[in-house]
């Protein structure tokens, strides 16, 4: 800015000169507008920061004492007449072209003012744009790198997921591998299984009538045993105590039966009696108990003294009198426990001798995977048959006589068609012919003597012809007991004393 000053000599007096000048001028510029607008346009590079309205409106306002002051500093004027030009010349006249000059050199700061300031506000700008321009490109490298790391994570995700749809798809593979090698696996056992099965020849032989017979009396035990169940697996005291009642008198009756009538008919009335004490599932659960019993005497007293088989038979038929079910359930027990009294056998193939199913189909006794000696399944089978004969041999009346008869008939031809000789066999066959082939003879006379010459010619030399030693025993047997028509005589220990001769004559 251009200082304007007084001129020199003309100083003693210059301010009250110039306060005149100013006042006389000052008229026409004293509104309150221009003051405002001086303060609002200049207060900023040239008039005072007060911004008061009041100072404003004084005659003594800044603008002119500012004013005054820049006339009195100033160096270049050379007296109160003439004013120093701020562009080299001298301004003279009035106090009004002094402030002309003032206010033009004013305007002109202004104007160097604005254009620093735009210079200042351009040069800002392009700053903020080649920052603006810095960021953006830092933002955009920022982006790219997130873009790319997005991108990376995608294809590392797309990776996985193909990598886990492949090991799915291999899994999915393997299993149907697997499992058609399982199937392969289970249709070479069962091709294996089967050849098996033929080298070891499990084939039940048996007649058609023998097997319906035998499939009819397994569902009446099987129909027993399945509404038993409940009963049976009950474990209140109530039930334990009735079950163990049950057991106790059975046993002791069944153990207490001897060979003399007045025995025979005390125990069969006392079982009788308790018999029909029992209702519903304790009836049932006591009539298979007693079939049970009677049927465990063969191995413990039958086959060591076989006339015992004829007061259990009449004890056995005098309960079915009652109890038309017992006699089936007992035959049922009966078959269960030995197949060659439905008569059923297997045939025997190569390798029958190590196969433990060969076996077990027979009903051997097998202990931790050693079966029974030979001679002593014979004399418990033998056991087995004997009960069988004496029930359809015992007396009765006429139409269930016959029908008894019939199927002890019908047991022999049985066996003798359908079944091929052997020891088992043979044995089974002896012991039921020296039990009940006295009254098979009574029954069908001439008829049965053709069926022990069938015995004789076929059965017997079928037997030899299997070379088999350990059937020569009940060969001999068999062919005593056809030669010598021993079938004509009642059997040993059938007719049992009225009552026991030693405790009669210990009386």
């Amino acid at each position: 800015m251009v200082n304007l000053g007084i001129v020199d000599g003309q100083s003693s007096s210059s301010d009250d000169e110039a306060r005149e000048s100013l006042e006389s001028y000052r008229s026409p510029f004293a509104s309150r507008p221009f003051l405002k607008y001086a303060k609002y346009q200049y207060h900023t590079y040239v008039w005072d920061d007060d911004e008061s309205d009041d100072e404003c409106s004084t005659s003594t306002g800044t603008m002119q004492q500012r004013f005054l002051e820049s006339l009195r500093d100033s160096s270049g004027v050379a007296n109160s007449s003439g004013v120093a030009n701020s562009f080299g010349g001298r301004l003279e006249g009035t106090p009004v072209d002094t402030y002309e000059a003032f206010l033009k050199h004013d305007a002109l700061v202004r104007k160097k003012l604005e254009d620093d300031q735009r210079r200042m506000l351009s040069a800002l700008e392009q700053r903020h744009r080649e920052l603006y321009a810095k960021d953006r490109e830092t933002v955009k490298l920022v982006v790219t790198r997130f873009q790319a790391e997005l991108a990376e994570k995608e294809r590392l995700e797309e990776a996985h997921r193909r990598q886990k749809e492949r090991k799915m798809q291999e899994s999915v593979v393997q299993e149907e591998a697997q499992k058609a090698r399982e199937a392969e696996e289970k249709e070479a056992q069962r091709l294996a299984a089967e050849k098996e099965k033929a080298l070891y020849s499990l084939v039940n032989l048996a007649s058609d009538e023998a097997l319906a017979n035998h499939k009819a009396l397994a569902d009446l035990l099987s129909r027993y045993n399945s509404e038993l169940m409940p009963f049976c697996e009950d474990t209140s005291a109530e039930t334990r105590g009735v079950k163990r009642s049950i057991k106790k008198f059975i046993t002791l009756s069944v153990q207490q039966i001897s060979a003399t009538q007045e025995q025979v008919k005390r125990k069969s009335a006392g079982i009788l009696e308790f018999l029909a004490q029992q209702h519903g599932l304790h009836q049932m659960y006591a009539l298979v108990t007693l079939a049970s019993k009677m049927v465990s005497q063969c191995d413990a007293q039958i086959s060591r003294l076989p006339s015992f088989a004829f007061p259990l038979g009449e004890v056995a038929v005098s309960v079915g009198r009652a109890f038309p079910e017992f006699l089936n359930l007992l035959l049922a027990v009966l078959q269960n426990e030995c197949p060659l009294c439905v008569p059923m056998t297997f045939k025997p193939g190569p390798k029958a001798d190590k196969d433990l199913r060969y076996y077990e189909g027979l009903r051997f006794k097998i202990t931790d995977g050693v079966v029974e000696n030979v001679e002593e399944y014979v004399t418990r089978l033998q056991g087995f048959v004997r009960l069988y004969a004496a029930v359809l041999q015992v007396d009765r009346d006429p139409q269930t006589m016959e029908a008894a008869l019939g199927q002890a008939w019908a047991y022999t031809a049985w066996l003798l068609n359908a079944l091929p000789a052997s020891r088992f066999t043979a044995s089974a066959l002896d012991a039921f012919l020296s039990v009940a082939g006295w009254r098979l003879f009574g029954r069908f006379g001439r008829q049965f003597v053709k069926m022990m010459d069938y015995v004789s010619t076929h059965f017997l030399r079928e037997l030899e012809d299997i070379g088999d030693s350990d059937a020569n025993a009940v060969a001999t047997r068999l062919r005593s007991f056809v030669g010598s028509k021993l079938y004509r005589n009642e059997p040993k220990g059938r007719s049992m004393p009225l009552r026991d001769i030693s405790s009669q004559s210990r009386a």
